[in-house]
């Protein structure tokens, strides 16, 4: 039996040797024997599962579930060079992979795991373009959407709809919420446009351009405008200016010409924007 053993160990009993060496490669070869009658448990199978991404068709994740065979603890791979702890690899688009299983002893088991065209029944969320214009509003270009999206701008602002107007000019986040917790989020930076001012108009009550008009207003409800002759003279002035100024003074209409004018604003009452310009009165 051990002669047998110690053959299938390709180690030749050499009968020359003294005595004593023969001994001492008996002792040898039993222990190599007795080594051999150790053998560890082999990795024999991987169970895993491949689980479409809930919120992005184009997505899918292996998971590993159990492993029979082997001594725990394992080390999942993937492609040789992701290890993940849990034997979850997430975030994998279409193709074939190789999984690998190793455990403490050394033995590993590979598989080699396709991941076909993903469900297309999930939930989808992307927003593009996502564009930030300089009229303080954030616009969004296409929206594709699972059932129930609610949108949320993060800085400060509660709701998202199509087109919406931000209160000041910064960069935004922009979340998109699905009912089933899924996110898609993209930045966009928002500028405001200075007021912009038209240089003539022409009060004679006809109904077209009887009042001088200032465009984007409403970014700057904290305004202030003053308006002077060609002599330096104040012929007008008020506070939150609502392009409503007929051309009069004090109830009288004003002379044809050249007008000068200086226009406060900023998005509180400290007025720190600056705008002058000329506006002309025809009748």
């Amino acid at each position: 039996m051990g002669h047998r053993l110690i053959q299938d160990l390709s180690f030749p009993f050499d009968l020359s040797l003294p005595p004593k060496m023969r001994l001492l490669q008996f002792c040898f070869c039993s222990l190599l024997v007795l080594h051999s009658g150790l053998s560890f448990a082999q990795i024999t199978q991987i169970h895993y599962s491949v689980v479409d991404d809930e919120c992005h068709r184009s997505q899918a994740s292996i998971v590993v579930d159990s492993v029979s065979g082997g001594t725990k603890p394992y080390s999942y791979f993937l492609a040789d060079t992701i290890e993940r702890a849990d034997g979850s690899f997430d975030s994998l688009s279409a193709g074939i992979y190789k999984l690998a299983v190793s455990d403490t002893n050394g033995n590993s088991l590979t598989e080699f795991v396709e991941i076909s065209s993903t469900d297309t029944s999930v939930v989808q969320l992307r927003i593009s373009p996502i564009t930030g214009l300089d009229d303080g509003f954030i616009r969004v270009g296409e929206i594709l959407s699972g059932p129930d999206i609610s949108f949320v701008v993060v800085n400060g602002v509660d709701t998202f709809e199509a087109e919406y107007r931000v209160p000041v000019e910064d960069e935004y986040l922009l979340d998109i919420h699905s009912v089933n917790d899924c996110v898609s989020s993209e930045r966009a930076s928002v500028k405001m446009a200075s007021p912009r001012t038209e240089n003539f108009f022409s009060p004679n009550n006809d109904g077209i351009n009887d009042t001088w008009t200032l465009s984007n207003l409403d970014l700057y409800p904290f305004n202030r405008v003053i308006v002077y002759n060609r002599f330096g003279q104040r012929v007008f002035g008020t506070k939150q200016y609502q392009n409503d100024w007929d051309g009069k003074q004090f109830g009288q209409d004003l002379a044809e010409g050249t007008y000068y004018f200086v226009f406060f604003y900023d998005f509180n009452d400290d007025a720190k924007g600056l705008e002058r310009g000329f506006v002309e009165i025809i009748r």
